[in-house]
């Protein structure tokens, strides 16, 4: 809303022409005559836009009601319907939230053979860089919406890159943390958590892409598709599963972190027992002779003068009765 409470639209229209004559119009005056063969009609919903405004604008595409609810409100997961000459797309992006950390963000795209509808909650960092790569010069006029909409997802799948990388730069700061012993293992563990979390929420987000993508570029799709959109679909799909490999990577990367870690740890154990053994051992003759030389042999027992070396003689073979339990039970 402007200073004067005049409503600002939250939606922005975008002519293509093949003669590169590429312009914005306005949602009021969107004409589906100047569409054809040489031109494509992009229409970005925002967020906050009126509903009833939209139905006004929109009803001359054939959409049905329900799917301009979903244009308003997204569901929330990736998922592809079909409206006979129409297709109703959602995909789930990412948007930068400060100190390189990301978060989710729902974009719905509704396809026609020469037009696309795409909204969204908020500001789109990849939408908003593809919109100026596309505007002014371009020649997508001459291509159809399908290819449009797999060029738009083409930056939408790219979003993740970023976050991917962050992720493999946080591991490797994590490997150096644990090789180097400068913080409590307790800490490190917390941050080996948060990264884990990180990584399967970021997981979750790409896997349910790859269903989305190989049902676009099914012969299904040729309905719509002038030119050979299911390839750039089909390649689609096959960046997504290179994203959830670089994904199941970072896991493996974490996993060998934890690996690591622990066996630090156990060095540590390790470097604390053998302290202990050699004061046990050191301390023990010691221990030995003194027990000895305390003894206190009651001549109410016996008078005989040689009971002394019958105990140590019992203590002797108690000791060779362990050590011969532990030679069999191959503790050594």
């Amino acid at each position: 809303m402007s200073a004067g409470g005049e409503v600002v639209s939250a939606t922005r229209v975008l002519l293509l022409d093949a003669d590169g004559a590429d312009r914005d119009v306005e949602l009021e005056q969107v004409d589906l005559g100047q569409i054809g063969d040489q031109r494509l009609l992009w229409i970005d919903v925002g967020g906050d836009e009126e509903a009833e405004r939209l139905a006004r604008v929109l009803e001359p595409l054939g959409l049905p009601s329900r799917t301009l609810r979903y244009v308003v409100e997204p569901l929330g997961r990736p998922r592809l319907d079909a409206y006979g000459e129409a297709m109703h797309v959602e995909v789930t992006g990412l948007r930068p939230v400060g100190e390189g950390r990301h978060e989710a963000v729902f974009l719905n795209c509704v396809v026609g053979r020469n037009w696309l509808l795409t909204s969204h909650d908020g500001p789109v960092k990849f939408l908003e860089e593809f919109r100026q790569r596309v505007r002014g010069g371009s020649e997508l006029g001459s291509l159809d919406a399908p290819w449009l909409l797999a060029t738009l997802l083409d930056w939408q799948v790219s979003s993740y890159q970023e976050e991917i990388a962050n992720l493999v730069t946080m591991i490797d700061d994590l490997d150096e943390v644990v090789l180097r012993g400068t913080e409590p293992t307790e800490a490190t563990l917390d941050r080996l958590v948060r990264v884990r979390r990180r990584v399967s929420w970021l997981r979750g987000l790409l896997v349910p892409h790859q269903q989305v993508f190989l049902q676009l570029s099914r012969p299904e799709l040729d309905l719509l598709s002038t030119s050979d959109s299911a390839a750039a679909f089909s390649a689609l799909n096959a960046r997504v599963a290179a994203a959830v490999d670089a994904v199941d990577s970072a896991r493996e990367m974490l996993i060998a972190s934890f690996d690591v870690l622990m066996t630090r740890t156990a060095q540590r154990t390790n470097d604390v027992m053998k302290v202990l053994t050699i004061a046990s051992v050191t301390l023990l003759p010691s221990t030995l002779i003194a027990g000895i030389l305390g003894m206190n042999v009651s001549p109410a027992l016996s008078s005989d003068h040689l009971l002394f070396w019958v105990v140590i003689a019992v203590m002797a073979a108690l000791m060779a009765t362990a050590i011969l339990i532990a030679r069999r039970q191959h503790w050594f």
